[in-house]
């Protein structure tokens, strides 16, 4: 959005200190009536430009809406991990009555069970989603890598149109992939908390229901992006080798 409007305005304000009346758009305002001179009636012009400038808005705002979503998502998962985590460090502590502290575990396994839910109800609602994400960035780093490539040697501001798209898709795609990993990490410290309170000195009972938990948290988990791959930092480098071998095919292929 910043390259569409900054270019448009700086180019016509420069149009407009030179007189010259080589005018673009600006995004949504268009500030001069170019379509009283671009031989179509006015209000099919006026609507086609309103409906591009809509389109670029809505696309950027409906993609932080998505990505948003899913990183605030996400961070809650990794709260409510977090939160199971102390609780179960802090079960052999002295704020917990010795002869009440199976029961405790009791509930932490039903937090757990809880937790583990609601984890994998923003899976199921994301997981097909993101697959068109995921195929599109596997498809397009390598074109834009090569427009970066051509646009160094020729056009300079088409390789700072590049480099901004590449950052926004790389920050976009970071969003999912980090906070996947770090959702995936969190699910691992799991088992380490039931091992990090005092076990060794509670009864068999207790150290049977601490067993049970570590049993059930030794399931690794990801988000899935449909049947594809995961969400994971290993799934983002793979993206990234694959868009260098692209932009390395594609500059052989012009080169030749």
């Amino acid at each position: 959005m910043s390259n569409y409007f900054f270019y448009a305005f700086f180019k016509n304000l420069y149009n407009h200190l030179q007189s010259t009346p080589n005018y673009v758009y600006i995004l949504p305002f268009t500030g001069y009536p170019m379509f009283l001179h671009k031989g179509m009636a006015s209000p099919y012009y006026a609507m086609d430009m309103f409906f591009g400038a809509c389109s670029l808005f809505v696309a950027g705002m409906s993609s932080i809406s998505f990505q948003g979503s899913f990183m605030v998502l996400c961070k809650h998962c990794c709260g409510l991990v977090q939160v199971l985590c102390l609780l179960l460090e802090r079960s052999t502590s002295t704020l917990v009555p010795k002869p009440q502290r199976v029961e405790y575990l009791r509930y932490c396994i039903v937090q757990h069970q809880r937790t583990l839910e609601f984890i994998d109800e923003v899976n199921q609602l994301f997981r097909h989603i993101c697959l068109s994400q995921f195929l599109h960035s596997l498809a397009i780093y390598g074109f834009v890598l090569f427009e970066m490539n051509f646009g160094l040697e020729s056009n300079k501001i088409t390789f700072i149109r590049m480099l901004m798209y590449l950052c926004a898709a790389t920050t976009g795609d970071c969003m999912h992939y980090v906070n996947g990993q770090f959702l995936a990490n969190e699910l691992e410290k799991v088992p380490l908390a039931c091992y990090n309170c005092e076990w060794y000195h509670e009864t068999d009972a207790f150290k049977k229901t601490l067993r049970m938990i570590i049993m059930r948290s030794n399931k690794k988990f990801c988000f899935q992006i449909s049947w594809f791959t995961v969400m994971s930092l290993a799934t983002l480098m793979g993206i990234f080798k694959a868009s260098g071998s692209y932009f390395v095919l594609l500059r052989d292929i012009d080169e030749t």
